[in-house]
């Protein structure tokens, strides 16, 4: 079988991780022979030679359609048209590149990743799921986070007629799994893909290396106001604040300081973090790991922390899976309602909280007492990570079965 995985989000060190646990997984399915992965910006994710890989499954990456204002306009004009009328638009279109390897797959398969069907609104996200539907391809929406969708009439029918008629549908956080029964979606409620993987790797970083004695905690801050569109108005002096008020509570205790960027590429967070500590009193404890570490790396440099504290998501999956005690500062909805199926919601802080109220001294006082709580909340992070691992391995073996019943149906159709 020819398998078409789309919207893989790239330059991001968390959904590489997912992204890999995923192909690790295809990988050892025997009549899985090619893969083809549709990123959903101009950058390869993985290096094929670390992927590590045991069958010779071959794998081709495609990078996307860049959108000219003709093509985001054909875009939602598709949505309106039966599909005889799209192929014809699509002939003045580069767009017909991703239609021919939408219509060239045996299974589509959308990738583990965030928001893009709530307020990200990723028009060109939807639409390779919405052709994905009108070429009546089985398609698979693997363990996502959606919701809330945005009230825009078109993008909302869509968003629902897609998740309606995907034969697939896990979704990794109870908040994406509230909103599906809100709308009587058929769903399985999964974990995060990267729970399915269990490759570290052995080695750290040079830079962790020449840290004194080796015992640090890790700091994973996110510059929301940034990219992220519920926080445009947010005050950059704020929230600068309130990582540097978390990083200054770790160096005054004389502990060291590693910062770790998620993001690479052309949005990369370590330029966000230089920016930071020039604003810090004490740097000589506080360490940019390098941004190009892949995310097994990265793992291993949570798995060794004695402590994290992340704003960004995976970075909360990440300490999750290598027991390592944290507190979650939670800007969306996939973080606080992933650790409340693991019954960890109390290691999280919703940001909006923090931000909207003089908040920031209570988040220091929580961040210092379960730091100082460590040894029993690793006891409950070995019982949670037992769980996702469980969970995750029975979202895939549900899918198994969805390949299963592809091939019967497949085999039946050409009898």
């Amino acid at each position: 079988m020819r398998f078409l995985i789309v919207n893989q989000h790239t330059s991001n060190h968390g959904d590489e991780a997912a992204g890999k646990a995923l192909l690790r997984a295809l990988d050892k399915e025997n009549d899985i022979e090619q893969v083809d992965i549709l990123y959903n910006a101009p950058r390869k994710m993985f290096e094929d030679d670390k992927l590590t890989l045991k069958s010779a499954l071959q794998i081709t990456h495609y990078l996307p359609t860049v959108l000219s204002y003709l093509d985001k306009a054909l875009i939602r004009t598709s949505f309106l048209l039966p599909l005889p009328l799209i192929r014809i638009l699509l002939r003045i279109s580069p767009l017909k590149q991703e239609f021919k390897l939408i219509e060239s797959a045996d299974i589509v398969i959308n990738a583990p990743g965030g928001v893009n069907i709530g307020p990200y609104k990723d028009w060109q996200y939807l639409w390779r799921l919405y052709i994905s539907v009108k070429l009546d391809k089985p398609l698979a929406i693997y363990s996502i986070s959606f919701g809330p969708i945005p009230k825009n009439r078109l993008f909302k029918f869509v968003s629902l007629y897609v998740l309606r008629n995907s034969e697939f549908l896990s979704l990794r956080d109870k908040q994406s799994q509230t909103y599906a029964e809100e709308y009587n979606l058929k769903h399985i409620p999964s974990i995060d893909t990267a729970f399915l993987d269990n490759t570290f790797s052995k080695d750290l970083p040079t830079e962790i290396n020449n840290i004194k004695e080796r015992k640090y905690v890790v700091v994973v801050p996110n510059d929301l106001y940034s990219w992220h569109p519920c926080y445009r108005n947010l005050s950059k002096k704020y929230l600068d604040n309130i990582y540097l008020s978390i990083i200054n509570l770790f160096t005054s205790k004389g502990l060291n300081v590693v910062l770790l960027p998620q993001l690479f590429g052309i949005q990369n967070d370590s330029r966000y973090f230089e920016r930071l500590c020039l604003q810090l009193p004490n740097k000589k404890n506080v360490c940019i790991i390098p941004a190009d570490y892949n995310c097994d790396m990265q793992q291993a440099v949570v798995n060794k922390a004695e402590f994290l504290v992340g704003a960004r998501y995976h970075s909360i999956v990440f300490a999750i899976r290598g027991n390592t005690p944290f507190i979650a500062l939670s800007y969306e909805h996939k973080a606080k309602h992933m650790l409340s199926l693991l019954s960890l919601d109390r290691y999280a802080v919703d940001l909006e909280q923090v931000l909207d109220q003089d908040f920031s001294s209570e988040l220091v006082e929580k961040i210092e007492a379960c730091s100082h709580n460590c040894e029993t909340i690793k006891q409950e992070l070995s019982l949670a990570k037992n769980k996702a691992n469980d969970i995750a391995q029975k979202t895939f073996s549900a899918f198994k079965q969805f390949l299963k019943d592809v091939t019967t149906w497949n085999s039946q159709k050409s009898a």
